[in-house]
Protein backbone atom coordinates (compact mmCIF):
# COMPACT_ATOMS: atom_id res chain seq x y z
CA UNK A 1 0.00 0.00 0.00
CA UNK A 2 1.40 3.45 -0.79
CA UNK A 3 2.40 5.45 2.18
CA UNK A 4 -0.06 8.59 3.61
CA UNK A 5 1.05 11.70 1.78
CA UNK A 6 4.24 13.55 2.81
CA UNK A 7 5.23 10.51 4.46
CA UNK A 8 7.70 8.08 3.31
CA UNK A 9 7.77 3.96 2.80
CA UNK A 10 7.19 2.50 6.09
CA UNK A 11 6.85 5.15 7.87
CA UNK A 12 4.48 6.76 10.17
CA UNK A 13 2.67 10.18 10.17
CA UNK A 14 4.70 12.84 12.63
CA UNK A 15 2.32 13.83 15.39
CA UNK A 16 1.59 17.48 15.80
CA UNK A 17 3.65 19.02 17.71
CA UNK A 18 1.39 19.44 21.30
CA UNK A 19 1.36 23.27 23.20
CA UNK A 20 -0.03 24.16 26.40
CA UNK A 21 -1.96 27.34 24.65
CA UNK A 22 -4.39 27.34 21.67
CA UNK A 23 -2.93 30.57 19.17
CA UNK A 24 -5.67 32.84 18.15
CA UNK A 25 -5.58 32.59 14.18
CA UNK A 26 -7.79 34.39 11.79
CA UNK A 27 -8.34 33.89 8.18
CA UNK A 28 -9.06 35.75 5.23
CA UNK A 29 -10.45 39.42 5.31
CA UNK A 30 -13.84 38.07 7.15
CA UNK A 31 -11.59 36.89 10.12
CA UNK A 32 -12.50 33.63 9.70
CA UNK A 33 -11.41 31.98 13.07
CA UNK A 34 -9.56 28.92 12.93
CA UNK A 35 -11.29 26.10 15.13
CA UNK A 36 -8.27 23.26 15.10
CA UNK A 37 -8.95 20.55 12.30
CA UNK A 38 -11.53 22.65 10.61
CA UNK A 39 -11.32 21.33 6.71
CA UNK A 40 -10.56 23.95 3.68
CA UNK A 41 -10.50 23.80 -0.03
CA UNK A 42 -7.79 26.19 -1.22
CA UNK A 43 -9.08 29.79 -2.36
CA UNK A 44 -9.47 33.51 -1.53
CA UNK A 45 -9.62 32.78 2.14
CA UNK A 46 -6.42 30.90 2.14
CA UNK A 47 -4.76 33.82 0.17
CA UNK A 48 -5.06 36.48 2.79
CA UNK A 49 -2.31 37.11 5.10
CA UNK A 50 -3.66 35.59 8.20
CA UNK A 51 -3.68 37.45 11.75
CA UNK A 52 -2.84 35.76 15.01
CA UNK A 53 -3.33 37.09 18.51
CA UNK A 54 -2.01 35.59 21.83
CA UNK A 55 -1.30 36.50 25.56
CA UNK A 56 2.07 36.81 25.31
CA UNK A 57 4.18 36.61 28.43
CA UNK A 58 8.42 35.82 27.05
CA UNK A 59 9.50 38.96 25.65
CA UNK A 60 9.91 37.86 21.73
CA UNK A 61 8.50 35.17 19.87
CA UNK A 62 9.02 32.99 16.66
CA UNK A 63 5.62 32.18 14.78
CA UNK A 64 6.25 29.11 12.11
CA UNK A 65 2.84 27.96 9.29
CA UNK A 66 4.52 24.66 8.37
CA UNK A 67 2.52 21.74 5.97
CA UNK A 68 3.00 18.87 7.93
CA UNK A 69 1.85 16.49 4.96
CA UNK A 70 3.72 17.83 1.89
CA UNK A 71 4.55 15.07 -0.75
CA UNK A 72 7.78 14.14 -2.11
CA UNK A 73 9.34 16.03 -4.17
CA UNK A 74 8.44 18.65 -1.52
CA UNK A 75 9.81 16.45 1.16
CA UNK A 76 12.90 13.64 0.97
CA UNK A 77 13.28 13.03 4.68
CA UNK A 78 11.14 11.92 7.20
CA UNK A 79 10.13 14.38 9.67
CA UNK A 80 10.88 17.48 7.34
CA UNK A 81 8.52 19.69 6.64
CA UNK A 82 7.13 22.71 4.02
CA UNK A 83 7.20 25.90 5.66
CA UNK A 84 4.99 28.74 4.64
CA UNK A 85 5.41 31.41 6.85
CA UNK A 86 8.43 32.29 9.50
CA UNK A 87 8.43 35.57 11.46
CA UNK A 88 11.50 36.06 14.12
CA UNK A 89 11.76 38.32 17.47
CA UNK A 90 8.02 39.29 17.29
CA UNK A 91 7.22 41.38 20.38
CA UNK A 92 4.90 40.11 22.74
CA UNK A 93 2.60 43.48 23.05
CA UNK A 94 2.29 43.03 19.07
CA UNK A 95 1.18 39.28 19.33
CA UNK A 96 -1.31 40.59 22.44
CA UNK A 97 -2.91 44.01 21.30
CA UNK A 98 -1.22 44.13 17.34
CA UNK A 99 -3.68 44.00 14.30
CA UNK A 100 -1.97 41.31 12.65
CA UNK A 101 -0.03 39.73 15.54
CA UNK A 102 3.51 40.31 14.07
CA UNK A 103 3.94 44.60 13.88
CA UNK A 104 7.57 44.46 14.62
CA UNK A 105 8.75 41.14 14.03
CA UNK A 106 10.96 40.04 11.26
CA UNK A 107 9.68 38.24 8.29
CA UNK A 108 12.24 35.85 7.18
CA UNK A 109 9.84 34.02 5.10
CA UNK A 110 6.48 35.75 3.59
CA UNK A 111 2.98 33.73 3.68
CA UNK A 112 2.70 31.46 0.85
CA UNK A 113 -1.21 30.37 0.83
CA UNK A 114 -2.10 26.36 1.92
CA UNK A 115 -2.17 25.19 -1.58
CA UNK A 116 -1.77 20.57 -1.37
CA UNK A 117 -1.65 19.26 -5.05
CA UNK A 118 -4.79 18.08 -6.39
CA UNK A 119 -5.13 14.33 -5.52
CA UNK A 120 -3.09 14.21 -2.23
CA UNK A 121 -5.74 14.36 -0.16
CA UNK A 122 -6.03 17.06 2.82
CA UNK A 123 -2.68 18.25 4.71
CA UNK A 124 -2.38 19.63 8.19
CA UNK A 125 -1.13 23.35 8.01
CA UNK A 126 0.16 23.83 11.21
CA UNK A 127 0.99 27.27 13.55
CA UNK A 128 3.13 27.61 15.89
CA UNK A 129 4.72 29.89 18.16
CA UNK A 130 7.76 29.65 20.15
CA UNK A 131 8.92 31.90 23.02
CA UNK A 132 12.60 32.83 22.21
CA UNK A 133 15.13 32.86 24.99
CA UNK A 134 17.13 35.76 22.85
CA UNK A 135 16.86 37.61 19.89
CA UNK A 136 17.16 35.36 17.03
CA UNK A 137 20.51 35.90 14.57
CA UNK A 138 19.37 37.50 11.35
CA UNK A 139 22.68 37.24 9.44
CA UNK A 140 21.07 34.68 6.97
CA UNK A 141 17.41 36.22 5.92
CA UNK A 142 18.39 36.10 1.99
CA UNK A 143 18.83 32.35 2.42
CA UNK A 144 15.14 32.13 4.21
CA UNK A 145 13.78 34.35 1.69
CA UNK A 146 14.22 31.65 -1.48
CA UNK A 147 11.09 29.94 -2.80
CA UNK A 148 13.68 26.25 -2.72
CA UNK A 149 14.36 27.03 1.13
CA UNK A 150 10.91 26.21 2.20
CA UNK A 151 11.12 22.73 0.76
CA UNK A 152 12.26 19.56 2.69
CA UNK A 153 13.11 22.05 6.11
CA UNK A 154 14.42 20.66 9.47
CA UNK A 155 12.00 22.17 11.46
CA UNK A 156 13.81 20.11 14.78
CA UNK A 157 16.69 21.49 14.32
CA UNK A 158 15.61 24.90 13.45
CA UNK A 159 14.29 24.54 17.02
CA UNK A 160 16.88 22.88 18.63
CA UNK A 161 19.22 25.06 17.22
CA UNK A 162 17.68 28.30 18.55
CA UNK A 163 16.64 27.13 22.20
CA UNK A 164 12.70 27.79 21.04
CA UNK A 165 9.92 26.28 23.45
CA UNK A 166 6.67 25.97 22.04
CA UNK A 167 4.00 27.93 23.45
CA UNK A 168 1.00 27.69 21.58
CA UNK A 169 -0.42 25.96 18.33
CA UNK A 170 -3.26 25.91 16.15
CA UNK A 171 -3.65 23.79 12.77
CA UNK A 172 -6.27 23.57 9.78
CA UNK A 173 -6.82 20.82 7.25
CA UNK A 174 -6.79 22.19 3.62
CA UNK A 175 -6.91 20.03 0.28
CA UNK A 176 -7.02 21.16 -2.97
CA UNK A 177 -10.77 22.06 -4.72
CA UNK A 178 -10.27 18.72 -6.83
CA UNK A 179 -10.21 16.69 -4.00
CA UNK A 180 -14.08 17.48 -3.89
CA UNK A 181 -13.45 18.51 -0.53
CA UNK A 182 -15.64 21.56 0.42
CA UNK A 183 -15.63 23.57 2.90
CA UNK A 184 -17.43 27.19 3.34
CA UNK A 185 -16.48 29.57 6.07
CA UNK A 186 -18.44 31.73 8.16
CA UNK A 187 -16.48 35.01 7.15
CA UNK A 188 -16.16 34.89 3.14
Amino acid sequence: APAPCGVMANATLPPLPVAAALLEVNLGRGGDPVIPGTLYETGPLMRSTPRVHFNASAALYTLLLCDLDAPAPFIKAEGRVVRHWAIFNIPSWSLAHGENGIEGGILASTYYSPRPPPGSGSHRYEFLLYAQRAALPLDDLEAWATHDSRYDWDIGAFVRGNNLTLAASNYFLCSAHADGLLHTPTGS
